[in-house]
């Protein structure tokens, strides 16, 4: 009984990993074929740390920690929107939900995984920079990432949404920039503000519940996918309301206060 027990315990094993060799051998992922997925993801993570290092130490030595660490999630997504736009069927962006995913697909989830570790530690190790939805939004984002590596699939759901979460997020990061050079109350502050509540409506107001939708309504994403876009849906709304609140704020109001000046 147990020499049977053993054998069919032999011959699943045997077909798991002739399984995930062959979703390797037809669906490649990772920059070096040498390493394993948690390998590559550490070793991005360590290079987006000494990407940080470089600027706060010897490039922007004399401005501040928070400067540093949001000039990194600039480059970031200088590196990952253009790449997740490479990656789309434009005839049907979403064709592909909870199927296997590509080689490019694979490659973007570990350069953002490893760029979302080292994010969630540096926010975590700078007090002005700790922030309690960014961590549970970074955490979310992870598992989901994580899943989509070490399954892969689901590639083109994760890749989707990291670019509707990435086109906001330069002008996000240059409102602090604009606070760091003293540049509030400015036009430039204006122009930003009001191309960061655009972007940030359309990505995820507008676009973001076709893909949250898309991806319920499949049967094929696992259950903690399906969770995930919940989840991250909840609260991109959470965040859409602070922003709405405060083009409301410095438009809405800042003018109203200008016109009784005058």
């Amino acid at each position: 009984m147990v020499k049977q027990q053993q054998q069919q315990l032999e011959l699943l094993l045997a077909a798991v990993t002739e399984k995930s060799a062959e979703i390797r051998r037809t669906h490649p992922g990772g920059f070096f074929p040498e390493l394993d997925v948690v390998s590559e993801v550490l070793l991005l993570t360590v290079g987006w740390a000494l990407l940080f290092i470089v600027l706060r130490f010897f490039v922007f030595s004399k401005l501040s920690y928070d400067f540093n660490n949001r000039l990194v999630s600039v480059i970031h997504c200088l590196v990952v929107f253009p790449l997740a736009l490479q990656t789309l069927n434009w005839s049907d962006p979403l064709g592909n939900v909870g199927g296997i995913s590509t080689n490019k697909e694979g490659r973007i989830l570990e350069i953002s995984s490893a760029y979302f570790i080292y994010d969630l530690i540096g926010c975590t190790l700078d007090a002005s920079t700790r922030d309690i939805s960014m961590s549970v939004h970074h955490i979310v984002s992870l598992l989901g990432m994580g899943w989509g590596l070490f399954s892969h699939t689901d590639g083109n759901e994760l890749v989707v949404c990291l670019a509707l979460v990435e086109i906001s997020n330069p002008c996000m990061h240059t409102r602090e920039f604009i606070k760091e050079f003293g540049l509030t109350g400015t036009a430039v502050e204006m122009a930003n503000n009001l191309l960061f509540a655009a972007t940030f409506t359309v990505a995820r107001v507008v676009f973001g519940p076709i893909l949250t939708y898309k991806t319920i309504a499949s049967t094929k994403p696992p259950l903690p996918i399906k969770i995930g876009a919940g989840a991250l849906q909840v609260v991109s709304t959470y965040w859409w309301y602070l922003v709405a609140r405060m083009v409301y704020y410095k438009v809405v109001k800042g003018r109203g206060r200008k016109a009784k000046k005058t």
